[in-house]
């Protein structure tokens, strides 16, 4: 009886979860990042058409 109210939920729940998921062509989320000099800069609103680069690095 578990297991059939464990696939049922699956099921039932897969499709919105699926549905939610990005799809090519959708635009990209706006995110805020910081630079070295802690400015925030918006990507891809302020660099919309400009090939950019990020690096990630951590320091100690």
């Amino acid at each position: 009886m578990k297991l059939k109210v464990i696939i049922l939920l699956l099921v039932l729940t897969a499709p919105v979860l699926l549905w939610a998921w990005p799809q090519p062509g959708d635009p990209a989320p706006n995110i805020s990042i910081p630079d070295t000099a802690w400015q925030t800069h918006t990507i891809p609103a302020e660099y919309r058409g400009h090939v950019i680069q990020l690096f990630f690095w951590q320091s100690t």
